[in-house]
């Protein structure tokens, strides 16, 4: 009964943070600092740094029902998107179906989200 319970409120948990991000959130890039897939038995986990205000802090999280981490390792030396609340930038994600290999793909991005936060970023 306790591991039913612990499963609901960590999914509620989950939630409520992509809620959140939803409600207020920024864009900025991301380098990948530790990778571990999420195939087999264990979660996929992401470590990364990324861009508040010209300033690089660290972030790290494990794969979920809202964000998938690739089976396959992705390209590590390219940064990627990061999406996160505005007010809580440790409540965030790094978005390896959204890679930046040049100098453009930040702003093309934000222009994207400027509609909305596309259907390919938050899963369920």
């Amino acid at each position: 009964m306790f591991l039913i319970i612990a499963f609901f409120f960590t999914i509620a948990i989950q939630i409520y943070d992509v809620k959140r991000i939803k409600d207020n959130y920024v864009l900025s890039e991301g380098k990948v600092t530790f990778y571990h897939t999420g195939r087999g038995k264990s979660d996929g986990e992401v470590r990364y740094d990324f861009k508040v205000n010209e300033e690089w802090i660290s972030n790290a999280y494990f794969e979920n029902h809202y964000i998938e981490i690739p089976d396959e390792k992705p390209d590590t030396t390219i940064s990627y998107l990061v999406i996160y609340e505005k007010s809580s930038p440790q409540n965030g994600f790094l978005l390896f179906n959204y890679p930046i290999t040049d100098k453009d793909d930040l702003s093309e991005y934000e222009e994207l989200f400027k509609k909305g936060i596309p259907d390919d970023v938050f899963y369920n």
